[in-house]
């Protein structure tokens, strides 16, 4: 049960990046787009300008959240990433598929599923499957062991396991692969403190609301009631730039309801 660790470091050097391992409806239930530039750098980056992604429904009365599939060096390479949510907005899988010289059938793919007490994920490439878990109990979040890879909705998967009573703190896991490792294996790279600060008006690029405000480390997070991220800051309250939530079609007014002002 081997597999390709030069596979993996091209991944890693792309970035790594996420898709369902469930089946989805076509029906969608809201999308949206976060303006990931840092205004700060000298030119904004070109690989990720901005990341789109789409809600659909999912068994179980859950939903999956899919990023549109971004390419680097021209179509020599393509990825998609999607992460699952149960109907109380948990954390319920983590994946992602790559697609290579504009094939239509990915070259590699990971898929990961959350337990109470583990997070178990399935390897395939070049039509075998290699498999894995680890045992991990309390709130997990899987990040893949790239620096691009949707930050947005993993900080909204860390979000909605903490307790949101101020000045609780939440203990949350964070699992990767362990790429030192001939094998599909799996660590828990460092634990993190998300810590619940209470609610504030936010003014940001689509209004002003009152949001549920974290601070996860050096970054501040803001969500709505439920879940979704508005805003992020990095580098403290005097520093850091801002990235935010700067289009979202949410017709049933699921995620985010109607704003104090625009």
């Amino acid at each position: 049960m081997r597999f390709d660790l030069g596979t993996i470091g091209v991944l890693v050097a792309l970035t790594f990046c996420v898709t369902s391992a469930r089946p989805q409806t076509s029906g969608i239930l809201a999308e949206g787009t976060y303006d990931d530039h840092d205004k700060s750098a000298p030119s904004p980056s070109p690989l990720v300008p901005v990341w789109h992604w789409k809600m659909t429904t999912i068994p179980g009365g859950g939903f999956a959240v899919e990023d549109a599939a971004m390419t680097i060096n021209g179509n020599d390479l393509k990825y998609v990433e999607v992460f699952g949510f149960s109907k109380e907005w948990k954390p319920a899988s983590f994946a992602f598929k790559t697609f290579s010289g504009g094939s239509a059938q990915p070259s590699v793919s990971l898929a990961c599923e959350y337990r109470q007490d583990a997070i178990s994920c399935d390897w395939f490439e070049d039509g075998k499957t290699y498999s894995s878990s680890l045992d991990v109990q309390g709130p997990k979040v899987f990040f893949p062991p790239g620096d691009d890879a949707d930050t947005f909705w993993l900080m909204a998967a860390a979000c909605v396991q903490a307790e949101r009573t101020p000045g609780k703190i939440t203990n949350v896991s964070g699992v990767t692969i362990d790429l030192s490792k001939p094998l599909l294996k799996f660590e828990v790279a460092e634990s993190f403190a998300v810590a619940y600060i209470g609610q504030e008006e936010l003014k940001f690029s689509l209004g002003t609301i009152r949001a549920h405000k974290f601070r996860i480390e050096d970054s501040t997070v803001w969500t709505t009631d439920s879940g979704l991220v508005l805003a992020m800051k990095d580098g403290g309250s005097s520093g850091g730039e801002r990235r935010e939530l700067v289009s979202l079609d949410d017709p049933a007014h699921m995620l985010l309801p109607a704003l104090v002002q625009r």
